[in-house]
């Protein structure tokens, strides 16, 4: 009986895995909606204006709400964007793309960015909203968000946007955010410095962006040009039942018995063995993942995110952690089991290798924005 369990279980993360397969910019299904992205902002019609820095913190709503009447789980967007005139005086145009998204069971079209504010310098500046005459193939959008900005000569000036907008969601409890990075790259070169801060309640298990996204939702680059965009997400109730380290409650346990046959017999025990059997596969893999980081990629890293590299090879082996800081991240890491016998007789020569080439590139690491 415990091994048909298992397989049961199996096939339930399987499908509700098949809920998270990739999308098209506009959907609609019976249990799940997707109401578009969120954009970096562009240039119309301006060579001159250089992106010097982006500071993008994304949040993705607590799916721990969901539970709760009227719940929308927005993604909340504050975006900064330092732009610098490289040439003579002048007034730009600039564009915040936005897609529609058709939802309801008459599949009506509605907008998707919910209390855009944006400022330049501080100031609150009101915004057009201009309806395209075709779709922009390139990004997916269909309209866009128009203010003028002056500049004189060689100035500097700060654009700040904030906004939310509603992701996929899915009955299974799945859910995913896009941020459009691309746009970016309508500016002149590169941009200069980049800050990308993801904040979730929830394990983000499918981000598309940096390679190992659900352990480290950070990225920081200079001179980057914007090759990519974020794509990220929760593989809904596997998730919840790796996040609570194998502990559902009667209210998931009755959401994900009923995604299959009611008469199936499982319990909580048998989430906490599903459980632990997937923690010690992904400490593996985090293990194998720091041990692989090469030059090039360490050379990007800011301090912090070495530190957190090397601090994650000692976490994998329960390490228990006595400054706060790190004891909060790791705990909060569904894999990170505290191992009160720890010692570094633990370490592997690879770990070991891993850590020494990692202690090198600490003191000279990029430091983040404050």
């Amino acid at each position: 009986m415990k091994v048909a369990k298992k397989i049961v279980l199996a096939i339930v993360w399987m499908t509700i895995a098949v809920c998270l397969l990739p999308v098209a910019p506009v959907v609609q299904a019976n249990d799940s909606q997707y109401n578009g992205s969120g954009f970096n902002i562009y240039p119309i019609e301006s060579q001159d204006i250089i992106l010097e820095y982006e500071s993008l913190n994304i949040t993705q709503p607590d799916l721990s709400d969901m539970r709760m009447p009227g719940w929308e789980g927005k993604a909340q967007v504050d975006v900064t964007f330092i732009l610098h005139n490289t040439g003579k005086e002048q007034t730009v145009t600039i564009g915040f793309p936005e897609s529609s998204s058709y939802e309801g069971i008459y599949f009506e079209m509605n907008n998707t960015i919910y209390d855009f504010r944006t400022t330049v310098d501080g100031v609150p500046i009101d915004t057009i909203l201009q309806p395209l005459k075709e779709i922009n193939e390139e990004f997916g959008f269909d309209k866009v968000r128009l203010w003028r900005v002056h500049f004189e000569a060689g100035q500097t000036r700060t654009v700040r946007s904030i906004y939310s907008y509603k992701p996929f969601e899915s009955i299974n409890g799945d859910w995913s955010v896009e941020y459009i990075l691309r746009t970016g790259r309508l500016w002149s070169g590169t941009i200069g410095r980049i800050d990308v801060f993801v904040k979730s309640s929830a394990p983000v298990s499918g981000f598309k962006f940096v390679p190992y996204p659900d352990e480290y939702s950070e990225f920081h680059a200079a001179n980057w040009e914007p090759n990519r965009d974020i794509v990220f997400g929760s593989n809904g109730y596997r998730d919840m039942a790796l996040n609570n380290k194998g502990k559902m409650d009667d209210f998931w346990i009755e959401r994900v018995r009923g995604l299959i046959f009611e008469f199936v017999d499982f319990d909580n025990d048998d989430f906490v063995d599903f459980y632990n059997q997937e923690a010690k596969t992904r400490r593996q893999m985090i293990r194998e993942y720091i041990g692989s980081l090469g030059s090039k990629q360490l050379a990007l890293c800011t301090r912090n995110e070495i530190q957190t590299y090397i601090n994650g090879i000692y976490a994998t082996h329960g390490r228990p952690f006595q400054t706060k800081k790190w004891a909060d991240f790791f705990e909060a890491k569904w894999w990170y089991q505290v191992n009160q016998n720890y010692s570094d007789s633990l370490l592997t020569p690879a770990d070991q290798q891993a850590l020494a080439r990692l202690t090198e590139y600490l003191d000279t690491a990029l430091q983040p924005e404050p």
